[in-house]
């Protein structure tokens, strides 16, 4: 702090800036604090002694500066959270302050949301939620194109019974597309659409693949099943053992 104070005092109190050798000095320069100077900091003064800063050298030793020594020992009584001995410790304690909360405070919080992340339970995850979202926004944009207008139509049939023809469909129309059919006939949310034919269920796996890969052709019938929250393949086995295959 003494140092930063000295370089900035005014060309009248120069003498009190703590760097002004006194004569002689370098032959007890290892006894300097013992009589009451301190060791010269700058370079070209190595191996002299020097007044503290505040003081000026006189005939007899360190003589006051008057206000400028008074206020220096004001603030050194000040309960300070540091002192700069060097004018650009302050930038270096900004760039380890600016590194450690960029790079040591977060990795403690990583290092538990990855220990959380594996003792948490199993949900969808986000690739399956994306596929999803993407399997609907294929079959929405199929609805109302001149894809509408192939030469097959497929019959559909609920679990009550019901049986709808929906026409509109080719050999490579995908089975997204009949999904995303079968929710707008029968008023239910994309994501519920569950579909089986010839006694198996067509899971959301195979909705990139076509119509005819999958053998449905014109005139064929697929069962409609409505998949909720709690739904899964064991639930409608007695439905798809009751199927015609």
């Amino acid at each position: 702090m003494d140092n930063a104070i000295a370089q900035q005092l005014p060309e009248r109190l120069k003498a009190c800036d703590g760097q002004q050798a006194v004569p002689d000095s370098q032959h007890w320069w290892s006894s300097c604090h013992s009589m009451g100077f301190t060791a010269c900091r700058e370079t070209n003064l190595a191996g002299k002694c020097c007044c503290p800063t505040g003081q000026r050298v006189g005939e007899d030793g360190c003589k006051s500066c008057g206000v400028l020594e008074e206020r220096l020992s004001a603030l050194h009584q000040l309960n300070l959270l540091y002192t700069l001995d060097d004018p650009d410790a302050g930038q270096y304690f900004f760039y380890w302050m600016l590194f450690g909360s960029l790079v040591l405070l977060p990795l403690p919080w990583a290092l538990l949301a990855q220990v959380l992340w594996q003792f948490a339970e199993p949900n969808e995850s986000f690739l399956q939620h994306e596929a999803r979202e993407e399997r609907k926004h294929i079959a929405e944009t199929w609805i109302g194109t001149e894809n509408l207008h192939g030469p097959s139509t497929i019959h559909v049939a609920n679990m009550a019974g019901e049986s709808r023809a929906i026409p509109g469909f080719r050999e490579t129309s995908l089975l997204v597309h009949l999904r995303r059919s079968v929710a707008e006939v029968f008023s239910v949310e994309f994501p519920e659409i569950g579909l089986a034919f010839g006694g198996q269920l067509l899971s959301p796996d195979l909705d990139f693949k076509t119509l005819g890969d999958l053998g449905i052709y014109d005139g064929c019938t697929v069962s409609f099943i409505q998949m909720g929250a709690q739904a899964s393949v064991l639930s409608v086995l007695p439905f798809l053992e009751t199927m015609e295959v």
